[in-house]
């Protein structure tokens, strides 16, 4: 879409699937099944959750090829990394935290996932 923004909110692919990193491929297939087959509450639109299913569609897509999660694992293992050293930094403790690009018409499905994590 034309005008679309990103924006970068504390999500990873292994949280969107309620994951550790070390989850077999049996286990994002279970997850992913399970979590798209847990629809959201009624009182939550069409729209959100459509989103949320689009983001559990993508982390599943990316994390469940294994040439594309080894790249993917790559970058968020580097990006933890320097999620810890910039713990130390007080003016942004968060600019390295591990995130994934969420489109704007996908921001109402990440928010309804991090309302499913607690967050």
């Amino acid at each position: 879409m034309a005008g679309d923004t990103t924006v970068r909110i504390p999500l990873d692919y292994y949280r969107i699937l309620g994951l550790p990193t070390q989850a077999t491929a049996e286990q994002l297939q279970q997850s992913h099944r399970d979590r798209t087959l847990q629809v959201p509450r009624r009182e939550y639109s069409e729209l959100a959750i459509d989103a949320r299913r689009q983001l559990l569609d993508q982390a599943y897509d990316v994390l469940g090829n294994s040439a594309r999660r080894a790249e993917y694992d790559q970058e968020f293992l580097a990006a933890s990394k320097r999620a810890g050293e910039a713990a130390k930094d007080v003016l942004e403790p968060d600019a390295y935290v591990p995130t994934v690009n969420i489109e704007d018409h996908l921001l109402v499905g990440a928010l309804l996932i991090l309302l499913e994590l607690g967050e």
